[in-house]
């Protein structure tokens, strides 16, 4: 194609009526280098060889065969940016966080792109940031850390991706159902949770017809810190064209994928880099759509199992506590209005498998659901004279818990007084522990080994009963199978009618148990499995367990997980380079 030079005497005209706006286009039409071209180092060569500014900075652009894309983006109209702009308190509280939340994504040559964590294990990023060019295929040893982390974490496999279209390597696209159906977009599932995320809008912000100021999360230094506050240009498309503009050019190589915030520091969209030589941004309108996409990021937020006490696949495994996990997930998402409790209950009264780290499990679960930190733990024994004024005095300190006028021991029964003193425990428990209907505390009673006195049993029995009656508070009974349980029992939580307790019985594990949590790890991974493949590791994680019929005791949990750990290693990506 023949492009024009540009001419000395118009670009006089243009730098004696606004020479900044000359600056501004030269250093953006440049993109990223080491030696940026400005009016400056311009001028201090015309002191020195005395032409004028106008002829050299033509020779310039004319050399670098620029002067086309110069004076397109000089002779556009400047439209006045929005008058909207960030509030520095919000802005110092929204950086803070998003150490935490930004990640720097690796392979094992280097630096490649930047991703933000969008729930406890996935990342999002521009798709392209994953493969090496145009041929597609997926980089080697992807790992991520944040700015403030030392140590990477892998990246164990891609939850969702839509590629870009081959045109936008080169040419870029214009076409809006083209770009809707290759948004550039990709999930990344990392190897371990994380609590920090940055949790997307329902909604992506509405974009206008013009100029507005906008926060890019981006690589600013060869370090990958740093934030830039750059101006967005949008005409009102489906989806909208957003191009960034700023002073000192487009950003460096490595940026792709870092997240745009508009001034109320909503999320935009990410950037997508170098793919075709123009600074642009993916808009979060193009992707926020799509079900597969939002359905990734709700299941990794609020999980209804999770298949390891650490979220790590190296991790202490969990096998066939589906319906425990379920049944604590159902209640923090309101879809389990009539259980009030579980009830763990063995199947060999003196096993401990399972039941010891069952409130490990429930803290996990509330953990990755949002709900950390709403667990009171009981430990019952032996010694207990007074269970409710040992609760009290943890909870209250040294003011005893009394029954109140008309209950007291004096005035009614023995029973009457305590179950009084149970209803105010109870109180003082959801209060202590901030609970609320719609955010219920968890009480968690270990299993009390060598049994409990009769009184304090009796105490146990009243404070469970107020729990039922409680919207406030859920229980979870570990073992204690001689003592009764009040309330409606069913061993699904949907099968009550009215404020209930699941029986949760445990001991046993059958083949599905294992396959859950092996395609739990799939799923959640985003390793891409095939089914004879998870088929081929199940039958390796129960070669040599010796099954009672069709189940297998809970005492071969440890041995079955440990060969699925084993027959997974080589599915999973190697450990890559963790710097540079």
């Amino acid at each position: 194609m023949l492009v024009m030079p540009v001419t000395s005497a118009e670009l006089k005209q243009h730098l004696e009526q606004n020479e900044a706006a000359v600056d501004r286009v030269l250093r953006r039409v440049q993109g990223f280098t080491d030696s940026l071209m400005t009016l400056d180092a311009l001028r201090s060569t015309a002191g020195i060889t005395g032409q004028p500014l106008e002829e050299l900075l033509a020779d310039f652009l004319n050399e670098e065969n620029l002067g086309w894309e110069f004076m397109f983006h000089l002779t556009q109209p400047i439209e006045p940016i929005n008058a909207a702009n960030f509030d520095l308190e919000d802005l110092g509280d929204f950086a803070h966080k998003m150490l935490g939340f930004k990640l720097y994504v690796f392979d094992e040559i280097g630096f490649c792109g930047i991703a933000t964590l969008v729930s406890h294990r996935l990342a999002l990023t521009a798709w392209h940031v994953t493969v090496k060019d145009k041929r597609k295929e997926r980089r080697s040893g992807l790992t991520v850390r944040t700015q403030e982390g030392s140590k990477s974490l892998r990246v164990l496999g891609v939850r969702f991706e839509m590629p870009c279209h081959d045109d936008q390597w080169d040419v870029g696209l214009q076409d809006g159902d083209i770009l809707r159906a290759n948004p550039d977009v990709a999930l990344l599932a990392i190897e371990q949770p994380m609590t920090t995320y940055y949790e997307l809008p329902a909604k992506p912000p509405a974009w206008i017809t013009g100029r507005r100021k906008l926060c890019l999360s981006h690589r600013q230094d060869d370090n990958g810190r740093g934030v830039t506050f750059v101006t967005g240009r949008a005409t009102i498309d489906d989806p909208p064209r957003i191009q960034l503009e700023w002073e000192d050019g487009v950003t460096r190589p490595g940026s792709s994928g870092g997240s745009v915030f508009d001034t109320d520091l909503a999320f935009a969209g990410f950037h997508q880099g170098q793919l075709n030589g123009v600074s642009e941004i993916v808009p979060y309108a193009t992707f926020a759509g799509i079900d597969e996409f939002t359905q990734a990021i709700a299941e990794d937020r609020a999980p209804p199992y999770i298949y390891s006490l650490t979220g790590r696949v190296d991790g202490h495994l969990i096998i066939g506590r589906q319906r425990y996990c379920h049944a604590i997930h159902d209640v923090v998402r309101g879809a389990a209005r009539h259980l009030r409790g579980i009830w763990i209950k063995r199947m060999e009264i003196d096993q401990t498998t399972g039941l010891e780290f069952s409130y490990d499990l429930l803290c996990q679960v509330l953990a990755q659901n949002g709900q950390a930190a709403q667990v009171f733990r009981v430990e019952l024994s032996l010694g207990m004279e007074d269970l409710l004024e040992t609760l009290n005095e943890r909870l209250h300190g040294g003011t005893p818990l009394l029954a109140r006028p008309g209950a007291a021991d004096d005035e009614t029964s023995e029973g009457a007084s305590d179950k009084d003193r149970a209803r105010q425990l109870v109180d003082l428990l959801a209060k202590t522990t901030g609970a609320t209907a719609d955010r219920p505390s968890w009480i968690y009673f270990d299993n009390p080994r060598g049994g409990l006195r009769k009184a304090a049993q009796q105490q146990l029995e009243l404070l469970l009963a107020m729990i039922l009656s409680d919207t406030r508070l859920r229980f979870v009974m570990a073992g204690g199978e001689t003592y009764s349980v009040p309330g409606p029992k069913a061993e699904n939580a949907s099968a009550l009618t009215g404020p209930g307790v699941m029986v949760d019985y445990i001991g046993q594990f059958d083949r599905e148990d294992v396959r859950h949590t092996l395609e739990a790890i799939n799923r959640s991974l985003g390793l891409g499995l095939p089914t004879h493949v998870v088929d081929f590791v199940l039958m390796q994680a129960l070669h040599g367990v010796q099954a009672q019929g069709t189940v297998y005791r809970s005492a071969e949990v440890k041995t079955v997980s440990e060969n699925l750990q084993r027959s997974l290693a080589p599915l999973l990506p190697a450990q890559g380079a963790s710097s540079p």
